[in-house]
């Protein structure tokens, strides 16, 4: 069985870390999978309970993790670090083939200044010279690397996230009816300058009093910045009543709360291809989410969901034609669910992947 090393920083419970063990779960049986990682933590807990075993290496020294490299024997390297990979694949050019995933990618201009655009543009053409190959998590990174000048196109491809449906615990599809009309918005996502939970709560202060026979209810899931969950927990106290508003902190995992909420909101400034959408496109919920980077891939405006611009306006118009048409939550949340098992279970994803590892090793 072939091996194949994968390579990340960090072990916590996020996008990239599901991301990894997801993969890993899912081609554990073609691959013979080992992690190279600077911390424990949640990924490499859940890699042990499926059999994958994990070497840690806090320092995330270049020489060290070369040598364990060598340990394993490697046949494939395959980062999930931007900045591992450029430490890392001049190293490994001539010995295995490399791969990296580009979780988030500093040559987007959404999220980053155009000095450090033209840091990463740099660091993109070396990388396209080194590695074997460059997955993108969503078409907006691949648009954006092929206009760099001098990049090498045709190491790229897109591979969009997956997540496992819920094949083992089918009753967690059937929606719970909420009683005493009441809509449950659920927007899951750390605290801090990516995000932009403060905007949803101002969104949501503005048409509570359009609301007629309807009791509207915010929960936020998700920890981080002390200061910005500080500023919206006191906006929200301000001007809501407790009853109206949750602040549960870290949350995991979030299937109950999905299958309890009636619409999934993800007001942000910046995104490639997040995972929480994905959860909630499978657990057959209609989106509100910011039209920004790759969210347009996974959101079709007025089928699955909408798709809104960072302004009050806008975002008021989507919440109260989700929370005054249950028949439209209905159908939108289907053509979510429909559209996430066409294009974004973790076998797609898998597959595809296994694809690119069967060409570069064999």
């Amino acid at each position: 069985m072939k091996k194949i090393v994968l390579v990340n920083a960090l072990a916590n419970c996020a996008g990239t870390e599901m991301h990894i063990l997801h993969l890993a779960n899912s081609l554990k049986q073609d691959f013979d999978f080992n992690l190279i990682v600077g911390e424990k933590g949640f990924l490499t807990e859940k890699l042990t309970e499926i059999g994958i075993q994990s070497h840690i290496i806090p320092s995330l020294n270049k020489d060290e993790i070369l040598k364990k490299i060598n340990e394993l024997k490697a046949d494939l390297i395959h980062f999930h670090d931007v900045n591992l990979a450029l430490a890392l694949a001049g190293d490994l050019k001539n010995q295995v083939p490399s791969i990296l995933t580009t979780h988030l990618w500093d040559i987007d201009p959404a999220a980053k200044s155009l000095k450090t655009r033209i840091k990463a543009s740099i660091q993109a053409i070396q990388l396209s010279q080194n590695l074997s190959k460059i997955i993108c998590v969503t078409e907006y990174y691949q648009k954006l690397a092929s206009n760099i000048p001098f990049f090498d196109k045709s190491k790229l491809v897109t591979i969009h996230n997956g997540v496992p449906d819920y094949e083992a615990d089918i009753p967690i599809l059937m929606k719970q009816t909420n009683s005493n009309n009441t809509v449950k918005i659920l927007m899951v996502a750390r605290f801090g300058k990516q995000k932009n939970q403060e905007l949803l709560i101002k969104s949501f202060i503005k048409i509570r009093d359009k609301l007629i026979g309807i009791k509207p209810q915010l929960i936020f899931v998700g920890h981080g910045h002390d200061e910005r969950e500080k500023k919206c927990k006191e906006l929200a106290k301000k001007y809501l009543p407790d009853d109206e508003v949750q602040f549960l902190g870290k949350v995991h995992p979030v299937d109950p709360l999905l299958r309890e909420a009636d619409v999934f909101a993800l007001i942000t400034n910046y995104e490639a291809f997040p995972i929480s959408t994905l959860e909630a496109m499978r657990a057959r919920l209609p989106i509100i989410a910011s039209n920004k980077c790759g969210l347009p891939e996974q959101i079709e405006n007025g089928i699955n969901g909408f798709l809104v611009e960072n302004n009050e306006q806008s975002i008021c118009k989507a919440l109260l034609q989700l929370i005054n048409n249950p028949e439209m939550r209905s159908s939108m949340g289907q053509q979510s669910r429909d559209k996430y098992k066409h294009f974004f279970t973790d076998q797609n994803t898998a597959q595809k992947v296994k694809s690119i590892y069967c060409d570069l090793i064999e």
